[in-house]
This record gives C-alpha cells, sequence and structure tokens, in this order.
C-alpha cells in the first residue's frame, strides 16, 4: 500500500472519529486499532525514506536475494509504495540484472503482466531473465516485448513454458550478447515448432534442456557450445547432439531414455574434445557407442532394473580418464571392474586414472581385487618409476542411503588385505556414505 494511500486512509479514519467526537459518542474499538495500525505502517515507511537513498537501495537488494517466486510481486509492490521508493527501485540495477516472472503460486499472470509493464515503461535493461508459467496471451504478448527489446543485452535467458507460449521468440532480433541458454516445456506432449531466434547467438556456450524439452526445440549454433545439459532425452538424442557439438568440454545426460532407432546402437561416435561427462538412465545402449579419447572425468549412474546389463569394456576408449564414479552397480559388475584393473593383465586399460568412486549395495574383495589394487598403488617414497601414475583415492559405497549397515554386510571382504593398503597410504572408504569401516577396523 503507497504512502499516499496510507494518507488518505489515515484522513478518512480521523475524519470518522471527529463525527463521533461532535455527536459525544465514543468510537468503535476497531476503528481506533484501524487508526493504529494505518499510522503504524505510515511512521515505517516514513522514517524509511528519510535515509539516504543509496542506504534504501542497499535494503532493496539485500531483501531480494533471498526471494524467487516472491521477487516478481515484491519488485512490483517496490515500485507502488510512493514516488521515492519508485525512483530509488527504478535507479538500481541489481533489481532488475536478474528478472524472474512466474506464473504459479502467489504470482499470477495479472502480476507478470504489470511487472513487465512497469518495468519496460522505464526502459530497463536486464542481463538475465526468466520466465516461466502458463502464461495467458497477454503474459505472452508481453513476453515478445521484453525479449524484443533486450535481446541484444540478456547474458542468461531461462525459458520455461507452454509450448503455444513459443510464438513470443518470433522476429526478436539477435541474442548478440547471450551465453547461457535454458530451455523447457511445461506441456505434457510438447509440439514445438523449430524456434530460429538462436540461431545467430555468437557468444552462446552453454546450453541447458529442462523438463520435456528437446534438442528439437530450437536451431542452435552447436558447433560453438562448450556445455550442455540435458534431461529426459532419448539415447539417439544424446548420439545426435554429441555429433554435432564437437567443441564441447562438459555434458550432463539425466535419466537417459531407452534407444528409439535400433540401427543408431550399432553408430560410432568419436568426440575428440569432451573432458567432463555426467550420465544416468538408460546408459547401457549409450555407452558403446561412445569414443571418448579427451574425457577426464565421467559419473555414471545406469537404471537398477534396466533389462540390458551395463558393460564397461567401452571405458578402454578413455584412455585420458582421471576421475571416475560409477552408481548403482551390481556386486557382480563392481567385482569385474575392480579385478580389471590389473596393470599386469592390461597396462592400457585406464591408464590416468587416480580417483575411483564405486556405488554398490555390497561388494567381494577378495585376493584378486586386492592384487589389482596393489598394482595401482605404490608408496611415495618407494623406488617404482616415477612414471607411472597411481590410484590417489578409493572410495566404495556400500548399502543404500536410507538404511544402515554393518561391516559385516557390506560384502565379502579381505578387510586385513584393504586395512594393509589403508596403513600404507591409499586412501581408502569402505562402507555407507558417511562412515569409513576401514577406520574401525
Amino acid at each position: 500500500m503507497s504512502r499516499e494511500h496510507l494518507r488518505s486512509e489515515l484522513a478518512n479514519i480521523d475524519a470518522a472519529l471527529a463525527e463521533h467526537a461532535s455527536k459525544t459518542t465514543d468510537p468503535p474499538s476497531d476503528l481506533l486499532e484501524r487508526r493504529k495500525s494505518v499510522q503504524l505502517r505510515l511512521d515505517e515507511i516514513v522514517s524509511v525514506s528519510c535515509l539516504p537513498p543509496e542506504i534504501i537501495s542497499e535494503v532493496f537488494i539485500k531483501y531480494t536475494e533471498g526471494l524467487f517466486r516472491e521477487r516478481p510481486a515484491f519488485t512490483l509492490l517496490l515500485l507502488k509504495i510512493c514516488q521515492l521508493w519508485r525512483y530509488i527501485a527504478l535507479s538500481t540495477p541489481p533489481l532488475w540484472d536478474d528478472l524472474t516472472f512466474m506464473t504459479n503460486g502467489s504470482c499470477t499472470n495479472e502480476i507478470v503482466a504489470e511487472c513487465v509493464r512497469d518495468w519496460l515503461s522505464c526502459a530497463g535493461s536486464t542481463q538475465r531473465l526468466t520466465l516461466y508459467g502458463h502464461l495467458t496471451k497477454e503474459a505472452t504478448n508481453l513476453t515478445h516485448a521484453i525479449l524484443l527489446r533486450q535481446s541484444a543485452s540478456l547474458d542468461d535467458l531461462s525459458l520455461l513454458m507452454d509450448a503455444d507460449a513459443t510464438w513470443a521468440l518470433e522476429n526478436i532480433g539477435q541474442f548478440t550478447r547471450l551465453r547461457k541458454l535454458t530451455l523447457g516445456s511445461l506441456s505434457r506432449h510438447p509440439d514445438f515448432a523449430r524456434v530460429e531466434a538462436f540461431r545467430t547467438a555468437p557468444l552462446l556456450t552453454k546450453v541447458s534442456f529442462g523438463h520435456r524439452s528437446s534438442s528439437r526445440f530450437a536451431v542452435l549454433p552447436w558447433a560453438q557450445l562448450t556445455i550442455v545439459e540435458a534431461d529426459g532425452f532419448v539415447a539417439n538424442e544424446c548420439l545426435t547432439l554429441l555429433r554435432d557439438a564437437r567443441m564441447l568440454k562438459k555434458c550432463t545426460f539425466g535419466q537417459i531414455r531407452d534407444m528409439e532407432d535400433d540401427a543408431a546402437a550399432s553408430t560410432r561416435v568419436v568426440h575428440t574434445s569432451l573432458e567432463q561427462l555426467t550420465i544416468s538412465g538408460s546408459v547401457a545402449h549409450l555407452v558403446p557407442c561412445l569414443v571418448l579419447p579427451a574425457l577426464r572425468t565421467l559419473s555414471m549412474a545406469p537404471t537398477r532394473d534396466s533389462t540390458t546389463p551395463i558393460s564397461l569394456a567401452w571405458l578402454r576408449t578413455t584412455p585420458a580418464l582421471c576421475t571416475l564414479k560409477l552408481e548403482r552397480l551390481t556386486s557382480e559388475i563392481a567385482y569385474g571392474f575392480l579385478s580389471a584393473l590389473n596393470r599386469a593383465a592390461d597396462p592400457r586399460f585406464l591408464p590416468q586414472l587416480r580417483t575411483l568412486e564405486i556405488h554398490t549395495l555390497y561388494v567381494d574383495i577378495d585376493g584378486q581385487v586386492l592384487d589389482a589394487l596393489r598394482s595401482r598403488y605404490a608408496d611415495p617414497d618407494s623406488e617404482s618409476s616415477t612414471s607411472t601414475v597411481h590410484f590417489q583415492s578409493l572410495r566404495i559405497v556400500c548399502g543404500q542411503s536410507h538404511y544402515h549397515i554393518g561391516w559385516e554386510e557390506a560384502g565379502d571382504i579381505d578387510w586385513d588385505g584393504m586395512d594393509e593398503l589403508y596403513c600404507r597410504g591409499l586412501d581408502i572408504h569402505v562402507g555407507p556414505q558417511t562412515q569409513n569401516f576401514l577406520e574401525e577396523w
């Protein structure tokens, strides 16, 4: 409520109280309480308004830092308290550098529309913009207006909306400064037309595809992208993306779905730039198609109930791999992989591996596995060849996060052998996420 509105209400209350006084009647208690409440709110606004503008500006910034869904409503409120607050708010760039317009919860389409209109009226400029929600026709028109004006200044743009609202991206000019883009759909069955707005974005290097989105959503400058994040892609689509984005350095594919085209399973994709890969879901058909000679960090979590078992033999195509995290492994696959690490048996298998983390329900560690681990580790003071890369860290996380297990339930483990390596200086963890049984052995 604005200061002018509060003063007007206070004057009306005082007039009502004066009328009661002229009639020598006692005023209603609720009227007195109302006056007290209005006066208190007015005093608060007046006292704050006496502060220097730069202090008020800092207060606005600090308060909005903790807001997300309520931020549009709050910024709109700042513009309506009084002319001074409106001037200060519109003159505080950090309030508008990161705009989030949402249409769920307390933030309705009407609030979105009013926020956008107020912001456009002051010819504001923003670097980061998030538009999220089921937009009405008016809100979509305003979305088009804001993108039309800001396309040349945006650095970070997130669009998560209905498929039928994508026309707001038509004829809006080039995103000459855009570096980060997030695209997503709120429709259960999106039928996106291919959006051309991002075809020419010379600085764009990172793209994230949100829930129910697709790489077919927009025409993108794939050849210049260095970071891609995607959720729910079909394995075929992952392969196509890697084939098109030849400069990728970091890639995340979450909750991968099964192949739609069996012929694609025989296609090999050689990517010579990718250094970091995180994948989860139906990865069994995807990974055998990949050859990643520059990959240094890999995190993989296959689906537990997949009908196709995961094979780790394809890791032979990742000779530069230094850090490896494998989740949701069966005990058989975990045992087979640990045994395969023996340098004597295959010195070319993961020669640069330094850090290994395996998550499994339980694990068997016998003499064969211990020999493999010993071949990967040497004491720093030993006379072994310094040209050999050795283990620095080994984490074997057993059990499930919501169950407590004892060391005897972690698997059939040669604890004395593991303790020997532990005491020699190898950083080893065996047990649940937050408990290392070797420290208790």
